[in-house]
């Protein structure tokens, strides 16, 4: 997981997890993005999902996408699935696969 704020109101979450990470340690670490965006009111985000994550992964479909929506009541979500996610990670853009990136863009 890493989670970074890049000043503004945007923050991001890149959801790194191999097959055995229950979606509960999910929920906690989604958690721990609302805490970083403390004293920022979110308008919407972004969701950009691994196309390998949902039924490959979990067993089940719409397991991310229910966390965020439990996470973030009420906030546009957006996105879609890819075959591999882009995001910065100590300072340099790099390509992820299996991951799901969170952008949540606020005031």
């Amino acid at each position: 997981l890493i989670l970074s704020q890049l000043g503004s109101g945007i923050g991001y979450l890149i959801l790194g997890f191999g097959r055995s990470l229950p979606a509960l340690f999910l929920a906690r670490m989604i958690d721990g993005v609302k805490a970083d965006c403390a004293g920022m009111e979110p308008r919407f985000a972004l969701y950009f999902d691994c196309l390998a994550r949902g039924r490959a992964l979990y067993g089940e479909e719409g397991v991310d996408s229910a966390l965020l929506r439990a996470a973030f009541p009420g906030l546009p979500v957006a996105g879609f699935f890819c075959n591999a996610e882009m995001a910065p990670l100590r300072g340099v853009n790099q390509l992820f696969t299996y991951t799901g990136v969170l952008v949540v863009v606020g005031d």
